[in-house]
């Protein structure tokens, strides 16, 4: 069974379990976003705590993005990732 997801200081999806990790806003990868995209687990309907940390986690996460830094998958992944989050404007401006 894998543990519960935790909501890091800032309210966001917690991107490491333990303590002795930080969160890294600036890291290209999101895998921990996996429960809003490709998964469904982040569903609002069925889950709005868990929704709300993943679209904190990455609204912070945007701040941050600079294209330059991904490749054509991590692209995709950014871009599905704002349109499950209902940022359809930010998921335009990735793929545009």
């Amino acid at each position: 069974m894998l543990p519960p997801y935790m909501a890091n200081h800032d309210e966001a999806l917690k991107e490491w379990l333990t303590e002795a990790l930080e969160d890294n806003y600036s890291h290209r990868h999101m895998l921990h976003l996996h429960p809003l995209c490709p998964g469904d687990e982040a569903d609002p309907a069925e889950n709005p705590e868990l929704n709300a940390m993943t679209r904190e986690v990455f609204r912070k996460r945007i701040e941050h993005f600079d294209p330059a830094g991904y490749c054509g998958f991590g692209l995709y992944h950014v871009a599905m990732a704002a349109a499950r989050a209902g940022y359809a404007e930010t998921s335009w401006e990735v793929v545009s």
